[in-house]
């Protein structure tokens, strides 16, 4: 399922996101503010992009993004990861990218409005530039939801769109309203890792993950604003001759490091000064749980099968190595068998 709200180009007075915005944020775990960065901007960012992809990448020639892309995970094939590239310490502390998103005054006043004034602390440096290459062999592989529960605590996660995203075109993947469900079934405080290992938390993934997504397609210069409680994953780009050129960052409040070690707070908006000032049925709303279905339609069957066919196939190749682990032992002793016997 794709969003169905069209990209358009903004005008300056709505990079700042209205009270309907809020309110949609607080209920579904994201926002869309669309066309609200600057162009030359985004063509600095794009620029450091391919020059940290390398010599082996030419954004002219699509024949060359099947080359082996270096990134965190190490040296990979694009095929073989999917398409799915992540450049962090190669683009960390480059100032086209933190003027994009990391000392941007237009994405600090959007965070600002959901945080509260005074409330943001800005952002050491991106998480990084996460091109997604066109890899439509890998067209019908289920995508699965993760949430992110890092080290370092953050509130609001900001994804933005260096170009256009078309549907099928590797656009930024969310589950509306698993936020609230992951908050209740938290113990600790919502950043904890330590959450990962409660029943309730990981029941609550799998049934959000058991439904369709929404892809968020958009234009270059989109700005996505999520919950960090908000379950996510990239999707595969199936568009020939299209990549996915997007920049991720992170960002936190001056508590946020402090709180992480506690228990979960009383309210899901603990923290979030703009948010929790507002007193409106939405916001009220949405600090219930929403059920799994509130927001998406199960998956497909075909869907579903390929997921069991993946676990399936992971089974009988761990099966089959222990077989191998088993008989290994036995097939390396028959040689010495047979020569102990030649030398009676």
């Amino acid at each position: 399922m794709t969003s169905d709200r069209k990209p358009s180009r903004s005008r300056p007075n709505e990079a700042v996101p209205t009270i309907g915005d809020i309110e949609s944020f607080a209920l579904n775990g994201y926002v869309v503010m669309r066309g609200v960065l600057d162009e030359r901007l985004l063509e600095r960012a794009e620029d450091l992009m391919w020059e940290a992809l390398g010599k082996n990448f030419d954004r002219d020639d699509s024949l060359t993004w099947r080359s082996v892309a270096t990134d965190c995970a190490g040296a990979i094939a694009v095929s073989d990861r999917y398409g799915k590239v992540k450049l962090r310490e190669a683009v960390w502390g480059e100032p086209a990218l933190d003027a994009l998103l990391t000392r941007n005054p237009v994405v600090f006043a959007m965070v600002e409005r959901l945080l509260g004034a005074g409330n943001v602390l800005p952002p050491e440096r991106s998480r990084g530039l996460y091109p997604t290459f066109p890899t439509p062999e890998h067209a019908k592989v289920p995508i699965h939801a993760h949430v992110d529960l890092p080290r370092l605590p953050f509130k609001v996660g900001v994804v933005a769109y260096l170009d256009d995203v078309p549907s099928g075109g590797g656009g930024f993947a969310v589950w509306p309203g698993s936020h609230r469900a992951l908050f209740s079934a938290c113990a600790d405080d919502p950043s904890s890792p330590a959450n990962r290992r409660r029943r309730a938390f990981r029941k609550a993934i799998r049934d959000f993950d058991a439904h369709e997504p929404v892809e968020i397609t958009g234009g270059a210069g989109d700005v996505i604003l999520f919950h960090h409680l908000l379950m996510h994953a990239p999707t595969i780009n199936t568009v020939e001759g299209h990549v996915r050129k997007a920049a991720f960052c992170n960002y936190a409040t001056p508590s946020c490091a402090i709180d992480q070690a506690g228990r979960r707070p009383s309210s899901l908006w603990h923290g979030w000064h703009g948010i929790d000032s507002l007193a409106s049925l939405a916001i009220e709303a949405s600090k219930m749980p929403a059920p799994a279905d509130t927001f998406a339609r199960p998956r497909t069957i075909p869907a579903r099968a390929a997921y069991v066919d993946q676990i399936w196939r992971g089974v009988r190749k761990l099966s089959l190595g222990l077989k191998f682990r088993r008989i290994l032992p036995e097939w390396k002793r028959v040689p010495s068998k047979a020569s102990d016997a030649a030398r009676r």
